[in-house]
Parts: C-alpha cells; sequence; structure tokens
C-alpha cells in the first residue's frame, strides 16, 4: 500500500517537472509568406538620354513664280560696259522646301501612377525634359527665270527646341513577376522658335547703292501635338526600377514668320515639326516604403 502511494507520487512530480518545463520551452514562429511583387502605386524619377528634332519647311510658291510670291529678289542697278548704266528691277520669287536635323542630349524628370491587375498594368505618367536642339537650314531663292537676275538671294533659318514635355497612358505586361514590357502614348508640348536671316550676292557689275534684300525676323508658337513609343522596366528593387524607352513626336505644322520681302509683305513659311527619342529612366516607388 505504501510502495503504490508512493509510485503514484513519484509520478505525479515528474508530470507537473515535464508540463512545467514544456511551459517555459519558446514557442516556434510561423513560417513567413513572401509577399508578391506589385507595380501598383505612384512613383517619380529621372531620365536622361538622346533627342533627334526634324524641321521640314514647306516650299514656298511651289506651284510657280506669280504675283501672288513674295518679292525676295531686289533691284539692283548696273553698269553694263558697252550699256551704261541699267536697272534691273526685282523680282517676285520662291524657295524651296527642305529639312534641318540636330541631335541633342535630353534629362528631365517623370512622375507617374501604376495599377496592376494580375499579369497587366495600366498607368499615367508626365514628364518635362530640358533640351537644346538646333537645326539650321539654308535654301537659295528661286527667280522667275533663271540666269537673269544679276543677285542671289539666300534663307537661313534655324529652328530651336530648349524643352520638351508630355501627359500619357501607358499598358504592359508583366514578364517574370519584376519585369514590364509597355506601350506608351497622350500628348506632347514644346516651344519651337524659328530665326531666319537674308544674305545676298552680286554680278560683277553690279554698283552701289543697292537695295537690301528681305528683313529676317524671329518667331516662336508653343506647340501641341501626339507621342507614342514603348519600353521595358525592371525592377531590380521593391523600390527602384529601371527602364529603356523609345519614343516618336509630331507636333504638326505651324505657320512661321520668315520675314518681310524687298516692298515690306510679310513672308510666311509653313514648318512641321518631329523628334525621336531614346531615354534610361530611373524610377522610385513610394508603395515600396
Amino acid at each position: 500500500m505504501r510502495l503504490s502511494r508512493s509510485l503514484a507520487l513519484a509520478a505525479a512530480v515528474l508530470a507537473g517537472t515535464v508540463a512545467v518545463q514544456a511551459a517555459d520551452m519558446p514557442l516556434k514562429a510561423p513560417p513567413m509568406v513572401a509577399v508578391p511583387f506589385s507595380w501598383t502605386g505612384a512613383y517619380v524619377g529621372v531620365n536622361a538620354g538622346a533627342v533627334r528634332g526634324n524641321a521640314n519647311y514647306d516650299p514656298i510658291c511651289a506651284g510657280g513664280i506669280t504675283a501672288a510670291c513674295p518679292v525676295l529678289i531686289p533691284p539692283t542697278l548696273q553698269n553694263i560696259p558697252g550699256i551704261g548704266l541699267v536697272i534691273v528691277p526685282g523680282a517676285f520669287s520662291g524657295l524651296p522646301g527642305g529639312g534641318a536635323r540636330d541631335t541633342s542630349f535630353m534629362g528631365g524628370v517623370q512622375a507617374g501612377y501604376n495599377w496592376q491587375v494580375n499579369q497587366i498594368v495600366l498607368g499615367v505618367e508626365g514628364d518635362i525634359d530640358g533640351t537644346h536642339i538646333h537645326a539650321s537650314l539654308t535654301r537659295g531663292v528661286i527667280p522667275p527665270f533663271a540666269g537673269l537676275f544679276p543677285v542671289a538671294v539666300k534663307a537661313t533659318s534655324t529652328d530651336t527646341m530648349d524643352w520638351i514635355a508630355s501627359a500619357r497612358a501607358r499598358a504592359g505586361v508583366v514578364v517574370a513577376e519584376r519585369g514590364l514590357l509597355y506601350v506608351t502614348g497622350g500628348a506632347a508640348f514644346t516651344n519651337a522658335k524659328v530665326n531666319t536671316s537674308f544674305s545676298e550676292t552680286f554680278g560683277g557689275f553690279v554698283i552701289p547703292p543697292f537695295i537690301p534684300p528681305p528683313t529676317g525676323a524671329s518667331s516662336s508658337h508653343g506647340l501641341v501635338g501626339w507621342t507614342v513609343g514603348g519600353g521595358v522596366e525592371w525592377a531590380f528593387s521593391k523600390a527602384w526600377s529601371l527602364a529603356a524607352e523609345y519614343r516618336h513626336k509630331d507636333f504638326g505644322g505651324q505657320n512661321y514668320l520668315l520675314g518681310t520681302d524687298v516692298v515690306g509683305t510679310p513672308i510666311m513659311d509653313r514648318v512641321k515639326f518631329t523628334t525621336d527619342q531614346v531615354t534610361l529612366r530611373l524610377n522610385w516607388r513610394f508603395a515600396a516604403h
């Protein structure tokens, strides 16, 4: 009887000791569940690259030289041997069409917002970049009759763009969770300035004083056009991503004042501007913090 009581007491003490030890043991933490990467959220960033600017000038009086064309050839006074002093009157004239090209560095900032639904990412983005596109075109005046006039007139136009901006939509597909292939398009904005000067060279019989050539002018316009392109972006961390992007911009045509002709009539030309750009873009996302 005493032996049974002793065994029961020992068992109770052993059970209590095991329970106390078990209570003192630390509990295992539940396994960590990895949060999948998401493109959703706002972001800001910087970009840098190269841009090629194109300015295409329409011909002036392309359909033929008539009285509706500007008087680009001034009258001249000549001393022709055996004949004496002869006044050659000015003439209605034209300018051929042509294009000016320039490639420049560009750099700026962007901001946007993405929404990811399954493997599709939709977003909006705006950017503004500084640049210095500076392209020149020299055109020779087309007289009504070749070889008749003892003066040759040239027009040199230089177009300048110092900034470009856009507001766009983006749509892309996720590749390997952190990769994004996308297309983008929307509105584009800039200011383009055209500065024109006229010069003249004379034949050997022309004597001073002579009437000067047309007077050049400088004019600028704010332009609104469209842009479209695409790119690839890779998120190398939860907060940072790097993208490479190409875009084309078309700002349409605008009438620019080139100057005034010999009799003071404005000389107008229609100039169409386009750009093509390639940029690297570094973005930082707020949602990762």
